[in-house]
């Protein structure tokens, strides 16, 4: 789908940053490197999985009372999801839930921790420009700073289903 190869594309861009973004992450937060390394390998993983998971969205086909009819099933965006992460995964937990999203057409609000502004700021960069570069709608959103009262309001709106 074509949802599945922007997230291929967001992955691709995100490898090529792979080591520096890790940097960052070992920095802001405290990781040694290996594991701050591992944690955008954690985003890369999760994006190639999503584009697989893109092939692979079926719905049942059932048979119906009525002749010539049939009932399926069939899988709707929800959207926007919102996604509020930790300091200690500031940017892994955004991926698990944001790719599965956007492979099946929701967007999403990242509140970040405050703690991990930084990289999301960065990771956020990287994603905008693989949206520009590939003509994307904006369906990704990240909303810094704001401490606990920004996910409190996120958690609490109803327009937010997720």
């Amino acid at each position: 789908t074509k949802e599945g190869e922007f997230i291929k594309e967001v992955s691709d861009a995100l490898e090529m940053v792979k080591k520096e973004l890790g940097l960052i992450v070992s920095m802001e937060v405290g990781k040694v490197i290996s594991e701050g390394q591992g944690e955008i390998q954690e985003m890369i993983d999760i994006g190639h999985y999503a584009t697989g998971l893109s092939r692979q969205l079926f719905g049942l086909t059932m048979a119906s009372e009525r002749p010539f009819h049939r009932m399926y099933e069939q899988w709707l965006p929800i959207g926007p999801i919102g996604v509020i992460s930790a300091f200690n995964f500031p940017s892994a937990v955004w991926s698990w839930n944001s790719f599965i999203a956007a492979v099946c057409g929701d967007s999403t609000i990242w509140k970040p921790s405050s703690k991990a502004a930084l990289t999301a700021i960065a990771v956020t960069k990287i994603v905008s420009s693989v949206m520009e570069k590939e003509s994307t709608p904006p369906i990704f959103s990240t909303i810094c700073g704001g401490g606990s009262e920004i996910g409190e309001l996120m958690s609490r709106d109803t327009s937010i289903p997720v």
